[in-house]
């Protein structure tokens, strides 16, 4: 059973006890590389070209132009995914269901169910992207040789 999900960066920037991680190009998983997954990666390549960014606590340790692994545990991902990609999802069904039970009969039903079940997506999209501005990820810098080091953050190599 997968534990953390791992991805190689480079460190672009050290402040206030905080280091920005960026990474080029996403890890795919054993079967996505061995051509024999679902495609996931590929779909990632194609739609998500811009190196992506991620903010992590660090040590005193850890400079610029560090290369670095990140980790995140895989049951946080698997949760932000359900809350970005599952929650929306079924509160647009409860507010269609709802605005069809509310004006069942009336020539108008099919308008509200609508409208009731995008305001409720809508309502969960901005509660989740608050909600998540204020939690934390709980990433942290791994070395990238598999590192069991007691510490949070170790120094794989200087880039350039």
């Amino acid at each position: 059973m997968i534990r953390e999900i791992r991805q190689d960066g480079v460190v672009t920037d050290c402040r206030d006890g905080k280091v920005t991680v960026r990474f080029d190009g996403m890890a795919a998983c054993g079967p996505c590389r061995d051509g024999s997954g679902c495609g996931a990666s590929v779909l990632a390549r194609l739609f998500c070209n811009s190196p992506q960014t991620l903010d992590v606590e660090a040590g005193p340790e850890i400079a610029k132009g560090d290369r670095v692994a990140v980790a995140v545990p895989a049951g946080r991902l698997l949760l932000i995914a359900v809350m970005l990609y599952g929650l929306p999802v079924v509160a647009f069904l409860a507010g269609a269901w709802l605005g069809h039970a509310w004006f069942v009969g009336q020539p108008m039903a099919d308008w509200a169910a609508l409208a009731l079940g995008l305001m409720g997506m809508t309502t969960s999209l901005v509660v989740v992207r608050q909600r998540l501005r204020r939690s934390e990820l709980r990433a942290r810098v791994i070395g990238l040789k598999g590192s069991l080091e007691p510490t949070l953050f170790a120094r794989v190599n200087k880039v350039g």
